[in-house]
């Protein structure tokens, strides 16, 4: 006598339906990953060094990435404040650009180029645009403004086609090759800039904090001071921030 077939029961279907449903997790997450990359070539000149500009050229082959991005083209298509485009873009390549790893770096002259790659989550990208979009409660939280020696205060344009930095000393600054007994001796450097229209880079500006208004070498922690930097022809938008 044949014995009836039985049903599979639960337990035998739990296993396949997990396989299933990890696999659809994976693939998600895997779908929400974009692999990006960039590269910028750079002219830089004295007293600029070669490092830094190569530094520099890595930073903004960062930016070209991400910005030349579908993920982050399509979550930007709205906004029209290019600073503001600009400091997203900032945040996006710092908090969610991962992976990165330099390709290519070239120097020839005084000029150097790098290429970059690295991946984007596009969950991290929306949420960071919305929330520069919105506006933040934190101040810093669309760029660095101070760091232990210096703090920027203003940065406003003037009708001579200058950019007015005003910055404040957090600690004495002193750029000389002098120790004062009982007193700390620090340096510190103001970062600046500039963008055309379509968000190329134009020039670029690391200057010392070395003279307060009156024209003193050493500043102390509390005084103010102030760069005055000129323009280049065409620019559209700049970013003014503290070296580290």
């Amino acid at each position: 006598m044949n014995k009836p077939r039985r049903s599979p029961g639960i337990a035998s279907l739990i296993g396949p339906l997990t396989m299933v449903f990890l696999s659809g997790l994976a693939q998600t997450a895997e779908a929400s990953k974009i692999e990006v990359t960039g590269d910028y070539r750079y002219t830089f000149h004295a007293p600029e060094s070669a490092a830094d500009a190569k530094a520099l050229a890595c930073r903004e082959a960062a930016r070209m990435a991400v910005s030349a991005s579908s993920v982050y083209r399509d979550a930007t298509a709205s906004l029209v404040d290019s600073a503001l485009n600009r400091q997203i873009l900032d945040q996006v390549v710092k908090d969610a650009l991962k992976e990165t790893r330099v390709l290519e770096q070239t120097e020839k002259g005084t000029t150097v180029s790098c290429k970059i790659s690295g991946s984007l989550e596009s969950e991290d990208v929306s949420r960071i645009v919305l929330a520069g979009a919105r506006g933040s409660s934190d101040p810093a939280a669309l760029g660095t403004d101070q760091n232990r020696a210096i703090k920027i205060l203003n940065v406003q344009d003037d009708r001579e086609g200058h950019l007015l930095v005003t910055f404040q000393a957090l600690r004495r600054l002193d750029w000389q090759n002098t120790a004062y007994q009982g007193t700390l001796r620090d340096q510190a450097d103001v970062m600046v800039e500039f963008f055309d229209a379509q968000g190329l880079l134009l020039a670029t500006a690391r200057i010392p904090a070395r003279k307060t208004q009156g024209g003193d070498d050493v500043m102390n922690a509390g005084q103010v001071g102030v760069h005055k930097i000129a323009k280049p022809l065409n620019t559209a938008s700049h970013r003014v921030w503290v070296a580290p």
